[in-house]
């Protein structure tokens, strides 16, 4: 379903064709946009997604502060001042990326739905694109960042989380990290409608099966704040794709026990002739070592891999909130708690 260049000159269609939202007062366009210690990027944020999205028609700009400890919040509140548009909600606390995403999908009332990095490395520039892609044969738009703009430390677990991603829904993209994507509004009630928690969103909506289709977009390097991803957050990722999408590696660590035991038979088989051929088996405590550790290492691999499943089983039936707000604010600044 992925596409090149060429995707962005198919057929267009207008805002007003696509699923609308249950309330007659909702904007065209909602842009939803996670912030986590954003506080030196949150005033040109508001400015430039304002200006670029205008055109477009009537639009809201939610911003959710994910738990920051650095001031964003009060710059959310300063945005809200600036520009009516605007809307802040505060999680209260750190809950992460996807659940910060759910927050703003739930509080979102456009027809369109976009998502946008706060760190303004997709620029809010390029929504329009994007926007003007959805239709008949496109469900979502999704951001290929062509060129990057990162260091190849961050484009190499991109690529690993891209190849896994791909493995699982079975849908080849180029770019499944890039967070500018616009969604049609009923592809984000399927996405809210899923009770699981730990929903990897990009993978989720693969998995849906909806019309994907991939606009190349500018990508800029980071000007303030620090990108928060590290390896940790890379396997981390991957487990939860792995184990929130697939069984696959429950038959892998079966199959894995297969082997090993063959293999024990086999060594057995071959132990005992030799015995009866030349009278003795064979010894070697450095072989035997190698071999019980390999032996423990995969067992307590196995162990684990089922703990993850395990784990994930245990979250859900705890039935906990993916997120909680404390407090909500309007573009008119009337304020909500959570």
């Amino acid at each position: 379903m992925g596409g090149g260049p060429s995707d962005v000159s198919k057929e267009k269609c207008a805002i007003g064709d696509l699923q609308p939202g249950s309330d007659v007062h909702a904007p065209e366009i909602s842009i939803v946009v996670p912030a986590y210690n954003e506080a030196a990027n949150i005033p040109e944020l508001a400015r430039r997604t304002c200006a670029a999205v205008g055109p477009l028609g009537s639009f809201e700009l939610i911003i959710v502060d994910d738990g920051s400890t650095d001031g964003t919040w009060e710059q959310i509140e300063a945005a809200t001042a600036s520009y009516p548009e605007v809307v802040g909600v505060r999680l209260q606390r750190n809950f992460g990326q996807h659940p910060a995403v759910s927050a703003g999908f739930a509080a979102a009332r456009g027809d369109v739905i976009v998502t946008l990095d706060a760190d303004l490395q997709n620029p809010p520039e390029e929504i329009p694109k994007l926007v003007a892609r959805l239709g008949p044969d496109c469900d979502v738009a999704s951001g290929w960042r062509t060129l990057r703009k990162d260091s190849r430390a961050r484009t190499l677990p991109s690529r690993v989380v891209n190849i896994s991603i791909a493995m699982i829904t079975k849908v080849k993209l180029h770019d499944y990290g890039c967070m500018l994507r616009a969604y049609k509004r009923l592809v984000v009630e399927q996405v809210q409608a899923c009770p699981e928690v730990n929903k990897g969103i990009t993978a989720l909506v693969s998995w849906l099966g909806v019309q994907i289709v991939e606009v190349p977009v500018e990508h800029h390097a980071r000007v303030a704040g620090r990108s928060r991803y590290n390896y940790w957050r890379l396997i981390k990722m991957n487990f939860d794709l792995l184990t929130g999408f697939s069984t696959g590696m429950l038959q892998a660590v079966s199959l894995l026990g297969l082997a090993l035991s063959v293999l024990g038979l086999g060594a057995g088989v071959v132990m005992a002739v030799w015995r009866v051929v030349n009278g003795s088996g064979p010894v070697g405590l450095a072989t035997f070592l190698a071999v019980l550790l390999f032996l423990v290492g995969a067992q307590m691999a196995a162990i684990g891999m089922v703990g993850e499943y395990v784990g994930r089983i245990y979250v859900q039936v705890q039935g906990r909130p993916y997120y909680i707000i404390s407090e909500r604010i309007g573009g008119d600044g009337s304020r909500s708690p959570g």
